[in-house]
């Protein structure tokens, strides 16, 4: 199981804690062994550098360095531009980044500026990767949404296609932009925008789950 981030509103450490439960009902109930999960721009706490700078224009209280990241490195895998192993040797690899959106956090500028998006794409890994989890999507796939004259218009990252155009994934697993929700596929990665809110936050009857599977080694799939 596999989660793209945007899991709290802006990061208290009450949303992370519910959350965490969360997790720990939902692999108890349906007996998964692994769960795999990258922050968003909305979960602030976890983007500590950004947070310890902006918890007071959100309204949020001061935390201790790392104390949300330690919360969910003890439910699931936690990753933060870092790659692991699953028991069943499925290569995963998850970055909460996205080109800059207003004021939130992970942000990165777009382009080849120093620190930029590019330069972040570029050190993920070159070698194959099964599923690859970023926050945003890349330019192209499940990233349509309405302007302000409610004409629709793409708003994904293109650095991010140029990478997984370069070193395809088998699966690449995104949300951030919530009207995308869907399945897409190049004819080498699949592409799923996994959002569970509309654009209105909406989460009921709204966006249903994506279920796939992923050959792994010996012919089987998880």
């Amino acid at each position: 199981m596999v989660h793209g981030g945007d899991f709290s509103d802006v990061g208290s450490q009450e949303d992370v804690a519910s959350f965490c439960e969360w997790i720990r009902k939902i692999r108890n109930s349906h007996n998964i062994p692994e769960v795999a999960v990258i922050a968003g721009n909305h979960d602030l706490s976890l983007d500590y550098s950004f947070y310890d700078d902006a918890y007071v224009r959100f309204g949020c209280q001061r935390l201790v360095k790392n104390r949300t990241i330690d919360a969910m490195r003890s439910c699931c895998m936690y990753l933060d531009h870092q790659g692991v192993v699953t028991d069943s040797a499925l290569k995963v690899y998850g970055s909460p980044y996205q080109p800059e959106f207003y004021s939130w956090a992970f942000n990165l500028p777009r382009g080849t500026t120093k620190g930029g998006c590019r330069e972040k794409w570029a050190s993920m890994p070159k070698a194959a990767i099964d599923v690859l989890l970023t926050h945003g999507p890349p330019m192209g796939h499940g990233d349509w949404v309405f302007n302000h004259k409610q004409e629709r218009e793409r708003f994904g990252c293109p650095d991010l296609l140029d990478f997984v155009e370069a070193y395809p994934p088998k699966v690449h697993v995104f949300g951030h932009i919530h009207e995308g929700h869907g399945v897409t596929f190049n004819g080498k990665s699949l592409f799923v925008n996994a959002s569970s809110m509309n654009e209105h936050y909406n989460a009921l009857n709204v966006h249903v789950p994506i279920i796939i599977d992923i050959p792994i080694s010996g012919g089987a799939s998880e």
